[in-house]
């Protein structure tokens, strides 16, 4: 598939890092990947440390394609009728992707299709999953053709103006760029949707009411039930699970999690007392990703 990044080359503004691990997903994908975005704290630089993964979001056509694929390449282990399965329920899935030549470098890659991304960043989302990703600082580091890169280009656009149908609810009027992006309040403005105090500061055109807030809380709480739900996908999808998910949550509580070899071998049934232990004594901290793996 080099002839693939031969045609459309890779982002040279991203770090060789994600271009490397860009590289072989395209090479190694079996013709089934479209686009791959970065994301996450090392594209925002907020405070990752040598265990922390790097974030991709990567975009198919041919889930079967690419998951023969990955599997003929030796990059998951698990069966491809399986994963295309869990490509289809509460996408996306995310999978562990660390190809030779990478070193102790991990990708934690967001798979799902195009469909399914253009949904899950549109106004018809159905949960919160991507938009609280890709509403923020997110690149593109390569797409299979123009076509797509306008069609990716313009779903992140989607779900960036969409903020003020889930934020609006919640913020106290009027309110100035600070407190979101000036473009998007812009933008906002010119569609009629607010409109310009004298200093500065907007105001909703329509205020939101009650009922608006209700909508936005129960598709917040919808949201964190299909993103609970997500972690038993994880489990299936994850390539070596158990130990990422050690160091995260050590990276995140500042605890020292030890485990023994009967919790290696059957952490669901074994791991209970352990979690709820590191509930109770973990320091409190900001998750970076909501119910994210």
């Amino acid at each position: 598939m080099t002839e693939l990044l031969d045609r459309r080359p890779l982002n040279p503004s991203v770090p060789e890092v994600a271009q490397g691990f860009t590289r072989a997903l395209v090479e190694n994908g079996g013709g089934g990947v479209v686009a791959v975005l970065l994301y996450g704290s090392q594209l925002h630089r907020s405070s990752p440390d040598r265990y922390s993964a790097w974030d991709l979001a990567v975009v198919v056509d041919d889930y079967s394609a690419f998951h023969l694929a990955m599997r003929d390449h030796g990059h998951q282990r698990r069966n491809p009728a399986l994963m295309s399965l869990m490509g289809r329920v509460l996408p996306p899935y995310v999978t562990a992707f660390n190809p030779p030549g990478m070193g102790s470098g991990l990708a934690k890659c967001l798979v799902l299709s195009e469909s399914q991304f253009q949904r899950a960043l549109g106004p018809r989302a159905q949960d919160h999953f991507m938009k609280g990703r890709f509403v923020q600082h997110v690149e593109v580091v390569w797409t299979a053709s123009p076509e797509h890169e306008t069609r990716i280009q313009a779903a992140l656009e989607e779900a960036r103006k969409d903020v003020l149908a889930w934020a609006g609810p919640f913020l106290e009027e009027p309110f100035d760029a600070a407190s979101l992006t000036q473009r998007i309040l812009s933008e906002a403005a010119e569609r009629g949707e607010l409109t310009r105090e004298p200093d500065g500061r907007f105001r909703f055109r329509d205020t939101p009411g009650r009922w608006q807030r209700m909508r936005a809380r129960i598709y917040f709480a919808r949201s964190k039930v299909r993103g609970t739900a997500r972690w038993a996908k994880h489990v299936v999808t994850f390539n070596d699970w158990l130990p990422y998910v050690k160091r995260k949550v050590e990276r995140r509580t500042g605890l020292t999690i030890e485990l023994t070899p009967a919790e290696e071998r059957w952490p669901l049934i074994l791991l209970w007392p352990k979690a709820i232990w590191v509930l109770r004594h973990g320091k409190a901290e900001q998750p970076e990703e909501e119910n994210g793996i």
